[in-house]
């Protein structure tokens, strides 16, 4: 009895091809799904226009290797990507190509490979790099407005301290030469006094009786 292995070596096909020659892994991914003997694994769908894949776990360790000699399925589902391939179900691994149909290799031919435009990857590039300087630049000037914002902060603190100060200052300024107006009004009286006693003598024995000198 074959093992399922052995029943899943692609069988040759006869392709048509018009305008140039399909890639093998076009052929070889009609070839895997139009198998019957696989049918568990990989089949069409009852519309024939799509194909499912029933047994990931399978495909990758018996179908994939046979095919394209590697069991890597995500690398299979991003050539099917290159190809225009689309997943039309999202509950199981359903693929579509609007020229991959059961029984029409015919029009397998119009199925193209996704050129990449070269200007346009570094026109990407370009723009990519334009964003992370833009960002760079973005950047710098919130570090620039924080330190600015930082400095305006510490200034306006030291301003506020240095008019308290200075108020304080004012302050003790005006008790000082209110302290030293009085000295001078002491001083002034004192000189009258003494000025007065000279000049008359009984206004100093007056003063003298007064004070019990």
């Amino acid at each position: 009895m074959e093992s399922e292995a052995e029943r899943v070596s692609p069988h040759p096909l006869v392709f048509v091809e018009e305008d140039g020659l399909l890639t093998p892994f076009l052929k070889k991914t009609y070839e895997m799904v139009d198998d019957p003997s696989t049918d568990v694994i990989v089949s069409w769908s009852s519309s024939n226009n799509s194909f499912i894949i029933w047994d990931l776990q399978k495909l990758s360790d018996i179908l994939l290797p046979s095919y394209f000699k590697h069991n890597n399925f995500a690398s299979f589902t991003r050539q099917l990507n290159t190809y225009g391939f689309k997943k039309i179900q999202t509950e199981r691994w359903e693929f579509a190509n609007e020229y991959f149909l059961k029984g029409r290799k015919d029009v397998m031919k119009n199925i193209k490979r996704r050129n990449y435009n070269t200007n346009s990857l570094k026109s990407k590039i370009k723009l990519k790099e334009k964003d992370e300087e833009k960002k760079k630049h973005h950047k710098r000037q919130d570090c620039s407005r924080h330190e600015e914002a930082y400095i305006h902060n510490v200034l306006e603190r030291h301003r506020e301290f240095n008019m308290i100060e200075i108020c304080n200052l004012k302050q003790k300024l005006r008790s000082l030469e209110e302290r030293l107006g009085q000295i001078e009004r002491k001083h002034q009286n004192m000189n009258l006094l003494i000025t007065r006693a000279i000049q008359n003598p009984a206004f100093c024995y007056d003063i003298c009786r007064r004070f019990k000198f």
